[in-house]
């Protein structure tokens, strides 16, 4: 894998050139600013944080469960909760 150094000014002036690059050609592009590394630039099939994909997959399956809830019922229960004084009893916490 080719791996290429540009400028932020440069990078602005070939997004295009760039993105065809790290995409078509399989590059690796770091952006410099002021000199320094700033970026780097992989084409997305490359990447191998596959971790990143299995904990997103995890968390829409779970959150998928909670399609079932009433969230009026649940938001009733929170307010009627703090009306009634629960904010000050130990086992909810110190809410404030």
């Amino acid at each position: 894998m080719d791996k290429i150094t540009i400028s932020s000014t440069e990078l602005k002036n070939k997004i295009t050139d760039v993105l065809n690059d790290v995409y078509f050609k399989g590059k690796t592009v770091v952006i410099n600013r002021y000199g320094k590394p700033m970026v780097k630039i992989i084409r997305i099939a490359d990447s191998s944080d596959e971790k990143d994909s299995k904990t997103t997959d995890a968390f829409l399956e779970a959150a998928g469960s909670w399609n079932n809830i009433d969230a009026d019922k649940m938001i009733k229960g929170i307010y009627k909760a703090r009306r009634d004084g629960s904010s000050k009893k130990k086992f909810l916490g110190n809410w404030g």
